[in-house]
């Protein structure tokens, strides 16, 4: 279990996450992060952006 230290960021809260659970998340400065509550608890993600979706080539 890892301990998540809460910060005040301009009158809201931040979260200070340790470098192995950044490592582990595959997380980086910019990214943005998924909180999703599941019946077994919370699940943190990073948030994977939908790919571009590109027209098939035709002849």
């Amino acid at each position: 279990m890892t301990q998540l230290g809460l910060i005040d960021v301009e009158g809201e809260l931040g979260v200070i996450l340790p470098e192995e659970i950044l490592s582990r998340l595959r997380a980086k400065a910019g990214d943005e992060l998924v909180l999703a509550e599941t019946p077994a608890g919370y699940l943190l993600t990073v948030a994977k952006s939908a790919p571009e979706v590109k027209a098939p080539l035709v002849p």
